[in-house]
């Protein structure tokens, strides 16, 4: 699970500014493939990530886990776990985690999500970042790597996107 910087302005973490909406609910989520997700097989962790609103009132956060049916194939998911509501004061950065037990079938693939359940929000913000997976029932402060470790990390990831007919030539 990638580690991210503790400041909420920089684009490592999900940032909704002057958001509306009059139905459903914010929701952002971060998959683990299964080669990764395997060192999970049969063991405890804990979810944790520091979220943010200014709606005007406290608002209920949850954490989900799901696993792939197929392998590294999120179209179809099983829940592992939910947290039940966890509150969060309105302009208040706040740590939530959640802790459960993997299970024997996370080796297909993991999406832990985070949603909140305010379903009416016209021009507010909401911030969620620092995620951190950790084997455990504990969840410890977010280990800060340098950039260019993060970026090695992240390199593998990376698709070159084609926008002009000169990046074919």
């Amino acid at each position: 699970f990638p580690s991210h910087d503790t400041d909420f302005v920089t684009g490592r973490c999900l940032h909704y500014s002057a958001a509306s909406w009059t139905t459903g609910y914010a929701y952002t989520y971060h998959r683990i493939e299964a080669a990764n997700a395997k060192l999970m097989y049969g063991k405890t962790v804990t979810v944790s990530a520091k979220v943010y609103h200014d709606y005007g009132s406290t608002t209920n956060f949850y954490i989900q886990a799901r696993y792939a049916n197929s392998s590294d194939n999120f179209s179809a998911m099983t829940t592992i776990s939910g947290s039940a509501a966890i509150p969060v004061a309105s302009g208040a950065y706040t740590t939530i985690s959640f802790t459960f037990a993997a299970g024997t079938n996370v080796g297909t693939g993991v999406q832990i999500g985070i949603y909140q359940d305010a379903n009416t929000v016209a021009s507010k913000n909401l911030k969620i970042g620092d995620w951190q997976l950790e084997i455990g029932s504990l969840a410890t402060e977010l280990e800060q790597r340098p950039y260019g470790m993060e970026l090695a990390l992240c390199q593998r990831y990376f698709e070159k996107s084609y926008n002009s007919y000169r990046d074919w030539e």
